[in-house]
């Protein structure tokens, strides 16, 4: 869990915060889109949570945190991302290969906006970065 922590801090650092559509100004801001599961899963998404709060305490980045709905599709995860985007949020994070297809098709769309994906190196492009872990080492 750690290595995840760690990840999401220096993922945080990499850029300033900025969208094509617009952002609040007053900092950096971080987004993680939880998987099933969401906060409290004593798992991937804890500790995605466990970087973003790291980066908050030593960074001084703004967080925000977006959970999954029970069978939910590409669609709603296009939207929550999209949404985070649009705030201003760099990077956006999902957490889980579940979210490479709405990575695909919003990381595009907002250029200056680094997508991060834990768990997946399918999804690739000048923006995303592909955050996954030798399975063999453990958390």
């Amino acid at each position: 869990m750690a290595s995840a922590a760690l990840a999401l801090s220096v993922t945080a650092c990499g850029g300033k915060s900025s969208s094509d559509a617009g952002s609040d100004s007053g900092g950096d801001k971080a987004a993680i889109a939880y998987d099933i599961g969401g906060r409290g899963d004593q798992s991937f998404n804890d500790a995605a949570y466990a970087g973003l709060a790291k980066a908050e305490k030593e960074l001084d980045v703004k967080g925000s945190e977006a959970e999954p709905s029970d069978g939910e599709g590409d669609a709603d995860k296009v939207q929550r991302l999209t949404e985070l985007a649009r705030a201003g949020n760099n990077p956006v994070i999902g957490v889980g290969f579940a979210y490479a297809p709405a990575i695909k098709k919003v990381a595009p769309k907002f250029p200056k906006t680094t997508f991060g994906i834990i768990d997946d190196a399918s999804v690739t492009g000048d923006n995303i970065a592909n955050i996954v872990f030798n399975e063999e080492q453990g958390s």
